[in-house]
């Protein structure tokens, strides 16, 4: 019953909804990409058109977000004039999450993994001289096993489908610059920098091309150098020159000193300008050995903060904002570094790092996927096809940063170790350090892998040093999390308090600062979650409580003050110790004392109840026989043990539930599910055990009303006749034995909460349900007076068919069972 009941909840997660949808336009969003005398940059997020393929078109802006359909078009229009001597291009800053692109009804690009910034050259064939249609048909479903984030995500920002960014249309000469890419070399006494310029001509106009680079200090416009070089005669096409340039007092960039170069490459023909970029760079020299990171030739150690975003929450303006104003208070803490993970970052973040002085760690958006998927060639493809364009792509906003292949890896998996040894060694090939996050402490190491990250969800780290001082390879720790979900209390001894982050961030910081270990603290800003999170602590509007700042309007708190004294060798910030206070919750108590009062009270009241209660849980077969036969039963009795049984399972789920509403593995596997709104619900109802308690009552008082409509009809063809009133009086005596464990349930939560003996709680509990089972089924069989062993097997054979059938039908859609066995081999080494 309770199978089918869960089967529906999750099919009815997929059902078609009415189809929202939200512009995040601003007048005044600044372009990525500007204009300069060579390239007109336009914006292109006015009068777009969305519609479903059923559906009339509606006017709006963009960027803009949907909800409630797997599919949405998006169509404009924009106007060429001079198409035979300019070159154009569409650049997306991000969309969500992959898309088929037309032009003028021509396929021209399938895009995945949107959230990337990417450009798409439009063909000139296709190209007409004025009006020029574009469409985008956005897809928005993620799935288990092949996109990239995968559709069960755990502690990630919520993803919106729709053009979540700006989108440019640029015009450029027909001879123009296609790419330039520079490489620096650190010599002991000089810095050279080598210039391999990527040179794209599609007409030859004259022979005589000169290329000019000119390299200015950001920080000192004045310190500006200029080089000037002929090429040789360019064929129709690309062409690719490599240039040695040698910069005196270069510039060089670090987090204490970020200053960049602000490069204009200009191209002429016969001394007449053609084409000219700015481009900033960074020179930087960025390395790891045995013994750790280095940058510049010192050693650098990441002390760093995880930055989500969520994309769809604020218009293209405020969220450029938004996006400074945060950095900027990371900066200022005292960090170094800034970790990009579970999301593909706003290009505009990882640009303004380069400028506030902040190392960006820029990764694949997964996060514990099973090692299976790993074993597949054509994810492997697939993977290391986005790898490269992330590293493509973002390399144009920040050259200097590390590239990381996600989290929540398992550490000691061969497969996964197969992996990432493959996806390292495509990467190190392009000069990047390399990392991944792994769920524990790794045994297995890459050879390819530079730096190994370590999680921790709330876990000391004193109690891993020695584990620490014996690794053989450069480690950090990725994700140090800790929930603050009490807000500010008396002090530090109460679990989860504002004091108590504060502490344990106090103490990890002690140990890390003091042995010179990188760290990454997650994280300093709310974010919004996908579902309402357990671990991450439930909230009506989806926001988690792991951050230092719980609210996005907070001006400052405990934990922040505590990690900037630490950071930047502050006075010490005071945490108070307070009392510890016991999570136990009073109507728990005072339920259960009421139900057993009751019960007593109702079994001395009248002794044919008492002796009626006695034969139901002794002689159950001979109480089942006359209940059928009409022997007297009273129905007020009946209707009073209801009321008690049905209180004591909604209040012993109720306390499982608030008992499990910070357990990671329970909300891993729920998230293994693949069902945001079943996750939702079971978080409210852990989270807010009071409503739980009345929602349960209700859940289980229907159950009954459902066991009894199902036996009723099952009885319409056989010869035995039996009213509906016998059936349910059955049905609610067979779930006696629950108020058996009333006096347990006073001090159930206390006994879970020390840890002890939880798994014989549990097993207690499965063979109180087989039980029942065993109780429904002798009812069923006595009072229809069919064979006991046609019971029996029908119905076992039904609950297990119902069970295969949920499985199937999951391991189909979400590859549950995969993730599921993943999840239990992530939480054995998990340290939480």
């Amino acid at each position: 019953m309770n199978i089918f009941i869960i089967f529906l909840f999750i099919a009815s997660s997929n059902a078609f909804s009415g189809v929202l949808i939200k512009s995040l336009y601003s007048e005044k969003s600044s372009k990525i990409i500007e204009s300069i005398e060579t390239r007109d940059v336009r914006f292109l997020n006015k009068n777009w058109k969305v519609f479903t393929d059923e559906e009339s078109k509606t006017e709006i802006n963009i960027p803009a977000v949907f909800e409630g359909v797997s599919a949405l078009n998006f169509e404009t229009s924009f106007n060429v004039s001079d198409k035979d001597t300019k070159h154009y291009s569409l650049f997306f800053e991000g969309i969500s999450y992959s898309a088929d692109i037309t032009v003028n009804n021509s396929l021209i690009y399938k895009k995945s993994a949107g959230g990337i910034p990417f450009e798409v050259e439009l063909p000139s064939d296709i190209l007409r001289e004025g009006e020029n249609t574009l469409k985008l048909k956005i897809y928005s479903g993620l799935d288990s096993k092949t996109s990239i984030p995968v559709k069960q995500q755990f502690l990630t920002p919520r993803s919106y489908s729709g053009i979540v960014r700006n989108v440019y249309l640029t015009a450029k000469p027909k001879d123009f610059l296609k790419e330039i890419e520079f490489k620096t070399n650190f010599a002991q006494t000089e810095i050279s920098v080598d210039v391999a310029a990527t040179i794209s001509i599609s007409r030859i106009s004259s022979s005589n091309y000169r290329l000019e680079l000119d390299f200015t200090p950001a920080r000192n416009p004045n310190g500006a150098e200029k080089f000037s070089f002929a090429l040789p005669p360019l064929k129709s096409g690309e062409n690719k020159n490599s240039f040695n340039i040698k910069l005196k007092n270069p510039a060089v960039w670090s987090p204490d000193n970020p200053d960049y170069y602000v490069i204009t490459a200009s191209l002429f023909i016969n001394d007449s300008l053609t084409d000219r970029t700015l481009t900033n760079f960074s020179i930087a020299d960025l390395k790891t050995d045995a013994s750790g990171i280095f940058l510049n030739g010192n050693r650098f150690t990441i002390r760093g903060a995880t930055y989500y975003f969520n994309e769809g929450e604020y218009d293209n303006a405020t969220a450029q904002e938004i996006i400074n104003e945060q950095l900027i208070r990371i900066k200022n803490a005292g960090f170094n570094s800034v970790r990009f993970a579970r999301q593909y970052p706003n290009p505009y973040a990882v640009a303004l790092c380069r400028t506030v002085g902040l190392l960006p760690l820029i990764e694949m958006p997964l996060n514990s996927v099973p090692e299976e998927i790993f074993t597949d060639d054509e994810y492997r493809m697939r993977y290391k096809s986005v790898l490269g364009e992330m590293i493509r792509s973002y390399s144009v906003y920040s050259n200097i940063f590390i590239a990381g292949f996600g989290g929540s890896f398992l550490p000691n998996a061969e497969r996964t170790k197969n992996f990432l040894d493959e996806v390292a060694s495509y990467i190190k090939q392009k000069g990047y350090v390399t990392y991944a996050s792994f769920a524990g402490i790794p045994d297995i190491f890459s050879g390819n892998l530079d730096l190994y990250g370590i999680e921790l969800y709330s876990y000391p780290i004193e109690k891993i040093e020695a584990t620490l001082d014996e690794l053989k390879h450069p480690y950090f720790i990725s994700e140090a999390t800790y929930p603050d979900y009490y807000g500010n209390v008396s002090g530090y001894l109460v679990n989860n308090s504002t004091q108590a982050q504060a502490y344990y961030f106090d103490k990890f910081l002690d140990f890390t600062l003091k042995r010179d270990i990188g760290f990454v603290v997650n994280t300093v800003f709310n974010f919004r979650s996908a579902h309402s999170s357990f671990y991450g602590g439930y909230s009506d509007d989806y926001y988690t409580r792991i951050a230092l700042f719980n609210r996005p309007d907070a001006a400052n708190s405990l934990s922040y003050r505590v990690i900037e004294s630490r950071l930047k060798n502050l006075s010490n910030v005071t945490i108070p110790i307070g009392v510890s206070v016991s999570e136990n919750k009073p109507i728990f108590i005072l339920i259960s004392l009421a139900l057993s009062i009751l019960m007593a009270f109702v079994i001395n009241w009248r002794k044919k109840f008492k002796e009626d209660c006695s034969r139901a849980l002794f002689r159950s077969y001979n109480f089942f026989a006359d209940l059928r036969d009409h022997r007297i039963l009273s129905g007020i009795h009946t209707y009073l043990l209801l009321f008690i049984e049905v209180g004591s399972m909604s209040l012993l789920f109720t306390i499982l539930l608030y008992y499990l509403r910070t357990n990671i593995l329970f909300e891993k596997l729920l998230v293994d599910i693949g069902s945001d709104r079943l996750i939702d619900f079971i978080s409210y109802l852990a989270w807010r055990p009071e409503q739980a308690l009345i929602w349960l009552y209700l859940f289980f008082l229907v159950k009954m009303a459902f066991l009894s409509i199902v036996l009723k009809l099952f009885s319409l063809p056989l010869k035995n006749k039996v009213d509906f009133q016998t059936l349910f009086y059955g049905i609610v005596w067979s779930f006696l034995p629950f108020t058996i464990v009333l006096p347990v349930e006073l001090v159930l939560y206390k006994i879970l909460a020390m840890d002890t003996i939880n798994l014989a709680a549990i097993a207690v509990l499965l063979i109180l349900c087989v039980w029942i089972l065993l109780r429904i089924l002798k009812a069923v069989y006595v009072l229809l007076e069919v064979h006991p062993l046609k019971v029996y097997f029908y119905g076992f054979v039904s609950v297990i068919a119902a069970a295969s059938v949920i499985i199937i039908y999951l391991q189909i859609t979400n590859s549950t069972i995969d993730y599921f066995i993943n999840t239990l081999k992530e939480y054995e080494t998990l340290l939480h």
